[in-house]
This record gives C-alpha cells, sequence and structure tokens, in this order.
C-alpha cells in the first residue's frame, strides 16, 4: 500500500517537473501592476534570499539596542516639540573629584594579577568596535598599541571611563555622552530655520529640509549655546595642576576640545 502512495506521489512530481520546465506554471497569473506591490514583492524576496537575515544587522548589539529604541519610539503618542526659541533653557551639572579623565598608556598595558591589561579586555569586550577603530584610524593593532596614541587613548576611555564617556567630544564634530544634547539642539534649529525660510520664498518643505552644514551655523551653534550648558565641576583642579597631576592635564584637553564646556573649579 506505501509503495503504490510512494508511486502516486512520484508521478505527481514528474508531472509539475516536466510543466515547469516548459514554462508553464503560474502562466495565466495576472501579476498585479501596482508600483507600491512590486516595491513590496521585492523587499520580500530579499529577506528571503538575503544571506544575512535583517535581525542580525547590525552585528553591534549597542546599535541594535538604539535602533530599536527609536524604532518604538516611533509609535508613542508625542506631543508636538516646540520650536528650539520657545524651549526652557536647561543645564546639566557633571560633579568631579580625582577620578581618572583619560587612560593613560602606561594604565592601558599594565596587567593585573590575572595577567589581562585594561586595553586587552576593551577589546575582547568590543571586539567589533575595536575593529571599526583600526578601519577609521586606517592602522594595524600592534601599530597603535606600540604608538602614544591619543585617540587609542580616547577610545579606551569612552568605553572604561565615566567622565570622558559623559563629555569628551569624538572628534570636532561627533560628540560623546551630554554634548548629544548639544548637537541635537543644533541640528533641530538649523532645520527650523530652513524650513521657515523655505515656506517664506514659496519653495516646497523638500527643497530646504537637508542636513549637510550643519554643525557650521552660527546661529544654530549660538541658539543652541542660549538653551543648554554643560558644567563640569572640578574640585580639586587647582591642587592637581600644582602637583603636575595628569588629571590636570586631561582637564584642560577637556576645555581645549569643547570651547562650549563650563568648568567650574571650586
Amino acid at each position: 500500500m506505501s509503495s503504490f502512495i510512494l508511486r502516486e506521489q512520484f508521478d505527481t512530481w514528474q508531472i509539475l517537473a516536466r510543466e515547469r520546465n516548459q514554462g508553464h506554471f503560474f502562466s495565466k497569473i495576472s501579476w498585479p501592476r501596482d508600483e507600491e506591490f512590486t516595491v513590496q514583492v521585492k523587499r520580500l524576496h530579499l529577506l528571503l534570499t538575503v544571506k544575512d537575515s535583517a535581525a542580525n544587522i547590525p552585528k553591534n548589539l549597542e546599535a541594535r539596542r538604539r535602533l530599536q529604541f527609536f524604532a518604538n519610539s516611533l509609535f508613542m503618542d508625542m506631543p508636538l516639540a516646540k520650536p528650539v526659541s520657545e524651549m526652557i533653557p536647561f543645564c546639566v551639572f557633571t560633579p568631579y573629584y580625582s577620578e581618572t579623565v583619560l587612560f593613560s598608556k602606561s594604565e592601558l598595558k599594565v596587567e593585573n594579577e590575572d595577567g589581562i591589561s585594561t586595553l586587552f579586555y576593551l577589546q575582547k569586550i568590543y571586539p567589533d568596535e575595536w575593529e571599526n577603530f583600526l578601519e577609521r584610524i586606517k592602522s594595524t593593532a600592534d601599530a597603535v598599541e606600540d604608538d602614544d596614541s591619543l585617540e587609542l587613548r580616547f577610545w579606551a576611555s569612552y568605553r572604561g571611563q565615566t567622565l570622558a564617556r559623559t563629555g569628551l567630544p569624538d572628534s570636532k564634530m561627533d560628540m560623546r555622552g551630554m554634548m548629544y544634547y548639544r548637537r541635537a539642539l543644533v541640528l533641530q534649529s538649523y532645520l527650523e530655520k530652513r524650513y521657515l525660510g523655505g515656506i517664506e520664498d514659496g519653495y516646497s518643505v523638500s527643497d530646504y529640509i537637508s542636513t549637510q552644514g550643519y554643525e557650521l551655523s552660527p546661529e544654530a551653534r549660538a541658539q543652541a549655546d542660549i538653551k543648554f550648558t554643560y558644567v563640569v565641576s572640578c574640585q580639586i583642579y587647582g591642587q592637581q595642576k600644582q602637583k603636575g597631576a595628569p588629571e590636570a592635564a586631561d582637564i584642560l584637553l577637556l576645555m581645549q576640545r569643547l570651547v562650549f564646556l563650563v568648568n567650574s573649579f571650586l
């Protein structure tokens, strides 16, 4: 009985294979010609055929967490935000006493009782970010570790030191921690100005909603400086400076990089 059923299935598959080879499959189906439907079909085909699933892109867990948080926030019932010019100014205050501001080269390489250095530990905790860092500075791991690279100290400090992660900028235009507040205000103020200018001139919104060069806009930067202030209270900076402590030099570097940062020396 079972062999008879298998024989029927084999004959059926033979017929299906012959029809497929002759191009008779789905020949009488009228496919929708709607452009939006075509886009959705292509997207479905991409999801089914791409090697890596969409759940694994990006690989960095922190990046995925932030994207997930942002995507979920799109479904929140949020009130309309007021323009930057109408918002209430606010200040962020970070107390600082004698904590390490930036890792020194020696601190990164010194090993504990288990033979593990701080740099080695961070490389293992953030392997993908370490690879991205090497690619960004166009260097190799051996070359970076042998060189007294300030960028290496910043990379490690962003992931292991509270003050650096809170306030220091990654570069002239890429800021970390609390300074993202200011960057967001600069961007929002810049877009609001372009939008209002476009409406008054009779242009469409799409012609004016562009973020290119927003960091260099003096009006947007001034508006952000009025609405946001970041204060770091360096309580024993004077004593650290007199002793020639490395923390004093690192705080000075922070002041040089964040020209809009307010330092309070108590």
